[in-house]
């Protein structure tokens, strides 16, 4: 797939994006605290400074993309948003997200239905619900993280993410320091095949992409 093209169009809808992870939202051009939030959200954007935003396609059809995502034992999360980027999208079928254990080979939490979207927003947050509720453990992060899963099964006109430009090396720096970002569990990984509706019971063998897309847990 293509490295991605940088650009700084979407620098405001991260901003947005990664406050909200974070519990605060921008009034009036400054930072606030939200007062009430029942469930916290998390974001794949964690680290906004070691990039510029970027254009990146999705994998190709029926094949899996690979998100680690930092938790806390204690949150709860109910679905999976995926920032789409300025690539316009058709009909998706089979469009399915998930969470798994964040390890290689990690056990499959929860996956969304299989939906058939008629459009997958550009430059908006597509949210898709997980059939059961996952309320996260220590078992279930060991090293701090989960992975978020996201694919479609039919090529049809496949939507794009925006992300931030984290490049193979960077993502190694991670894993030094206890996250993800090691060759067998990257930031972002592609893996599985002939995936239609239903999501891998485990991680897949995963092979390491430059780049992270931009997702949300909530």
């Amino acid at each position: 797939m293509s490295a991605g093209t940088a650009t700084r169009d979407n620098a405001g809808l991260l901003l947005a994006m990664l406050q909200y992870a974070q519990g605060s939202s921008t009034i009036g051009g400054q930072v606030q605290e939200k007062s009430t939030k029942v469930v916290p959200a998390r974001s794949s954007i964690y680290w906004p400074g070691a990039g510029v935003p970027v254009e990146m396609a999705a994998q190709a059809a029926e094949v899996g993309n690979f998100v680690a995502i930092p938790v806390t034992p204690g949150d709860v999360f109910r679905h999976v948003g995926a920032v789409g980027s300025k690539t316009a999208a058709g009909t998706v079928a089979e469009y399915i997200t998930g969470l798994y254990v964040g390890e290689a080979g990690g056990a499959l939490l929860a996956q969304s239905k299989s939906a058939t979207p008629s459009s997958h927003p550009k430059e908006e947050q597509y949210n898709a619900e997980l059939e059961s509720t996952v309320t996260i453990t220590k078992a279930m992060a060991p090293k701090g993280y989960v992975y978020s899963f996201v694919a479609d099964g039919s090529a049809g006109t496949q939507f794009g993410f925006v992300g931030l430009t984290y490049t193979t090396a960077l993502q190694a720096i991670m894993a030094y320091m206890g996250g993800a970002g090691a060759a067998a569990t990257p930031m972002y990984g592609k893996g599985g095949s002939a995936i239609k509706g239903t999501a891998e019971a485990v991680v897949p063998t995963l092979t390491a992409v430059a780049n992270v897309p931009a997702i949300v847990l909530f």
